[in-house]
């Protein structure tokens, strides 16, 4: 089942992701050793919702609103976008690091995608959601207030 499921669908149902608990230590022991390179930026895992909600969650969080134009073909379909599959982690670094962040994924066997760019306020994903952090971000907080009006 999915977040995307239950809320637009009213629908709970799928089967429960097993973890394959050698793929996540290799995933975390990867995440700690370009953390502690002070490689990476940021990093979010993929969870609640799936990569589209992560992918709005950082931005909500960026201090500078920072947003992503993501140009991945794989993920184009509510499957891709809002599963909840397990030992996923959405990282930002900077441009010139792709080629060792490459290397060192290859090296922990651990597979990776690339999907886009950081943006300035600009939230775009493929031809699939076009929109602005600002605009989340006002969704975002109001979506409480409009429960409580109902």
């Amino acid at each position: 089942g999915s977040e995307y499921l239950k809320l637009l669908h009213n629908t709970i149902a799928g089967e429960c992701p097993i973890i394959d608990i050698d793929e996540e230590i290799k995933l975390q022991n990867l995440i700690l050793e370009l953390i502690d390179k002070r490689i990476l930026k940021s990093a979010h895992d993929i969870s609640e919702g799936g990569l589209a909600i992560c992918l709005a969650e950082k931005a909500l969080l960026s201090e500078n609103n920072l947003g992503c134009v993501m140009n991945n073909k794989d993920f184009v379909d509510t499957f891709s976008l809002f599963s909840e599959s397990q030992s996923r982690v959405v990282v930002t670094i900077a441009s010139n690091k792709l080629d060792e962040i490459i290397s060192y994924c290859k090296h922990y066997q651990t597979e990776y995608s690339i999907l886009g760019e950081v943006t300035e306020n600009i939230f775009k994903i493929n031809d699939i959601i076009s929109t602005n952090v600002d605009e989340i971000r006002k969704i975002y907080e109001s979506a409480i207030p409009e429960l409580l009006k109902r």
